[in-house]
């Protein structure tokens, strides 16, 4: 579901800051092996974009990548599924 910005971008920021803030809840629970610290990293890089209002396109394709990696189960359902709608939210295209 995508939001339409307000003059101040109020609606589609939140709900994109909303759903920042779940990847990195999401990205703290996995282990502590290589590849689930990347998306970590990756993820705060996302979290610094958004915040910064900077334009999240190569950092969200950076998650993706990462996130792509990651075996399937654990909390990996909740994060692919919190990308997808992050996606939607920031208007990424498919990959």
């Amino acid at each position: 579901m995508t939001h339409d910005t307000t003059e101040a971008g109020a609606p589609a920021d939140n709900a994109v800051r909303r759903l920042v803030g779940e990847l990195e809840r999401y990205a703290g629970w996995l282990g502590k092996d290589a590849q689930s610290a990347r998306l970590r990293t990756s993820v705060r890089g996302l979290a610094r974009a958004v915040d910064n209002g900077d334009d999240p396109l190569s950092t969200f394709r950076m998650v993706q990548a990462h996130l792509s990696r990651l075996s399937a189960g654990g909390v990996t359902p909740l994060l692919r599924r919190t990308m997808r709608n992050l996606r939607a939210e920031i208007g990424v295209p498919s990959l």
